[in-house]
């Protein structure tokens, strides 16, 4: 059944000290320090009185209910809207530098990579994501989403290790919590605009209109972001990894009836870059000689330059629609959220990633997804309980299209020589045996049904006057899965099938079925007023599925992964509630982990058999004084395999495969954190603050790919960051420079081995030193 049809019927650093808490909340009423004003008999108005500086108390709905985030027995952190805007933190990318043991990069050019403790999928269209991505309470099932503008956002909430009982399946490594403001019973008007290097332009519109007082209010937000790419293509003269991003969302929010509330949201977003920014950093005289024929200013080092002949380009147009309702039944709530999205997203890529015509890699995906979760939330009481149904589907189409020569005659003239002629006396000395250059396609299409439902519950006892605290949850799921694939040439296919390992097949339609219960135990304590102490025991699993990348009939399906994690932490407020501190242990266990590498002739899926990783997390955020606040992040992992005898190898290894049994994982540094602190300064009795602040992120080394080639490595580094405004005191106007990467890092962010060109490598690289400035006013 069309999901169309089904979704029109229902809407070591000690124990003592780690992960949870807040990078910045709203940077104002951090600092923030009350005073009171009282009237005495005689009508005369007292001295203020003093009350010792302290934190603003974390909101956050990681157990689908709003609690105090000291009280939540896992380890989340939560980033406000207003520290958003104050870090100018644009993307999930620059989020994760403020968050230990993640690592986010999408929407760059490096191909979509989200990782927690060292977990994470590889960029795979066919995988399921190791960390769930939320929007509004709707899970939301490719990591396309997170490409998005980060716009008018409450809150960012990031968990941390296996999220299963209560977010779903997907959610094995963490889940990313996006929660956008909701409309207020007020008039609101808040403009920003952007500047600076590469022709930036930022433009934020942000309305809220009270329709009807106290029962209907509708919020308008728009935003249109323009910036140069800061690759040049000395090829095809252009930039390339520029910005080119709009978001349209409305919200509607209706209050009219006792006890019920009702949030409607429409949303549009559109991404368009020209991608990719891949260098060649490496090449053999041999891959030297054929890249120079076609650009004699061919060269091979990192420096944002390339040479590519081929336009690579990305698009994608993402729609999201949403009703949540919540009804008080009592001190009861009841709950449905229904969700409805679709995304359409298409690129080429110069997949031979120089200036030979030779090949050029194009895909159009659709998915449509539709998701109904019913819940019922208690009252806090001796026994309090979550509980509820969940039902996703969704639809996926991929097509891909990798052509030879594209477009290229017999008698094509590229700088005064003869294409095919060149190219085939250019790779019968890197491919012996090649056949006939000429134009041919190797097509890939795919497509995939899936249906899932689940029922979950947390329950919880709250013992000793409150001071204990014992947790229950299971969630149990049943999903079936659909899927076809053919790949087919419409010539010999001899470059693929020899420099590729490729082959026509055809997969009629397969069908998979899992059912799984992830259950959730844990126990808080009050070890002092404002300390509490947790441990935590967890079991996850992430779907099984089918690649949508096959290039042989062997490689069409793969099987689900599993997690067991252990998780013990202390959370505590001291110095009167100045001083936040947040640690967390972990330890998790998975098996059968699906790995994905392009080894420089295919796509690698498997799954390998163990790996295990432990460390720890710590998070503090300090209010040194009225209007200074600093933070502090640290996290460790360790991420290893345990066996993994069959692993894939370096493109130029003796042997098929390599046994990375004892090695580390890709894109899991063994160390992360981050150092800032934002200070508000009056000016005198002018109307105007100061306000200037900075941070320090720091990343060890690591591997970027699953084979662990030396090739791609990236060594440990430092990025520092700054910022400096001038505001009016009440938050009506707002004039702030921003300086990003002020040392100008080069920071590899993906790599792989070019195809067809062995012992040649490609890689793409984070942004360069930036300088902004943004004005905002808002009334």
């Amino acid at each position: 059944m069309s999901i169309y049809r089904i979704g029109a019927m229902s809407v070591a650093l000690s124990v003592a000290i780690g992960a949870s808490g807040v990078v910045a909340q709203d940077a104002a009423g951090e600092a923030s320090v009350d005073a009171t004003v009282a009237n005495n008999a005689a009508g005369e108005v007292d001295a203020p009185s003093e009350k010792p500086l302290a934190l603003d108390e974390i909101v956050v709905t990681a157990q689908k209910r709003a609690e105090n985030i000291q009280d939540v027995p896992l380890s989340v952190t939560a980033v406000g809207g207003e520290a958003l805007r104050e870090k100018n933190l644009s993307s999930l990318n620059e989020v994760a530098l403020y968050t230990p043991n993640t690592v986010i990069n999408v929407g760059n050019g490096a191909g979509a990579f989200v990782k927690m403790r060292g977990l994470g999928s590889g960029n795979n269209k066919g995988f399921e994501q190791a960390v769930g991505l939320l929007i509004d309470g709707v899970y939301y099932g490719r990591i396309d989403y997170m490409t998005n503008a980060l716009v008018d956002l409450d809150s960012i909430e990031i968990m941390r290790g296996p999220q299963g009982t209560l977010m779903g399946k997907n959610t094995i490594a963490g889940a990313i919590s996006l929660n956008t403001v909701n409309p207020q019973d007020e008039w609101e008007f808040d403009f920003a605009y952007g500047g600076g290097e590469r022709d930036r332009s930022k433009l934020t519109g942000i309305v809220n209109v009270r329709l009807v007082d106290g029962a209907l209010a509708m919020r308008v937000v728009g935003q249109r972001e323009r910036q140069d790419g800061y690759v040049y293509n000395t090829n095809v003269n252009e930039d390339q990894l520029d910005t080119h991003r709009d978001l349209f969302r409305f919200k509607m929010g209706f209050d009219g009836v006792e006890n019920l509330s009702i949030v409607g949201t429409l949303e549009y977003a559109y991404l368009r870059q020209e991608l990719w920014g891949f260098e060649i950093n490496k090449a053999t005289d041999q891959s030297v000689l054929l890249n120079s024929a076609f650009d004699p200013g061919f060269e091979t080092q990192a420096n944002y330059r390339n040479q590519t002949d081929q336009d690579g380009i990305a698009e994608k147009d993402s729609y999201i629609g949403t009703i949540k309702a919540d009804y008080e039944l009592g001190e009861y709530i009841l709950t449905s959220v229904s969700g409805w999205s679709n995304i359409k997203y298409k690129n080429t890529i110069d997949a031979d990633f120089g200036p030979i015509p030779l090949l050029t890699l194009g895909a159009d995906d659709d998915w449509t997804q539709y998701s109904q979760e019913f819940r019922i939330t208690s009252p806090i009481d001796t026994i309090d309980y979550v509980a509820g149904l969940y039902m996703f589907m969704s639809e996926y189409s991929n097509f891909s299209d990798l052509a030879q020569a594209p477009g290229v005659e017999p008698t094509d003239l590229v700088g005064g020589l003869l294409v095919p002629e060149v190219l085939q006396s250019a790779l019968s000395g890197i491919i012996p045996g090649i056949g006939p250059i000429a134009e041919d396609h190797s097509y890939g299409d795919f497509y995939q049904e899936s249906f899932s439902i689940a029922g979950f519950g947390q329950l919880r006892w709250h013992l000793l006057d409150d001071d204990l605290t014992l947790m229950a949850g299971l969630r149990y799921s049943y999903e079936e899965k659909e899927a076809r694939m053919t790949r087919e040439f419409t010539s010999t296919g001899l470059l693929f099938q020899q420099a590729l390992a490729q082959e026509e097949f055809v997969k009629p339609t397969q069908k998979r079925v899992e059912r799984d219960f992830s259950p959730k135990v844990s126990v808080t304590y009050a070890v002092f007023e404002d300390v509490n102490v947790y441990g935590t025991f967890a079991k996850a699993f992430k779907g099984g599925g089918f690649n949508a990348s096959a290039v042989n009939a062997q490689e069409f399906e793969f099987d689900e992964e599993k997690a067991d994690t252990f998780e013990a932490g202390i959370k505590g407020r001291f110095l009167g509630g100045a001083l936040r501190i947040n640690t967390a242990v972990f330890y998790t266990q998975f098996s059968n982990l699906q790995v994905s590498i392009f080894d420089g002739t295919k796509f690698v899926v498997k799954n390998a058999a163990d790996a295990t990783t432990k460390g720890v997390e710590f998070d503090s955020t300090m209010l040194l004084s009225e209007g200074l606040i600093m933070n502090l992040s640290v996290g460790y992992t360790k991420a290893r395999y345990d066996s993994f005898p069959n692993g894939p190898c370096p493109v130029d290894a003796t042997t098929e495969t390599c046994d990375l049994s004892g090695r580390e994982l890709d894109r899991a540094p063994d160390w992360n954190g981050t150092f800032g602190f934002n200070y508000n300064l009056p000016l005198g009795d002018m109307p105007i603050e100061l306000v200037f602040g900075g941070d320090v992120n720091y990343q060890s080394d690591h591997f970027i790919n699953t084979d662990l080639d030396p090739n791609e490595f990236q060594d440990a580094y430092f990025k520092y960051n700054a910022r400096i405004a001038i505001q009016d005191p009440e938050g009506i106007w707002q004039f702030q420079i921003n300086g990003k990467n002020l040392s100008d890092e080069m920071v590899l962010l993906g790599g792989a081995d070019v195809p067809a060109q062995s012992g040649t490598h490609m890689g793409t690289y984070g942004e360069p030193r930036s300088i902004t400035a943004d004005f905002r006013v808002r009334f």
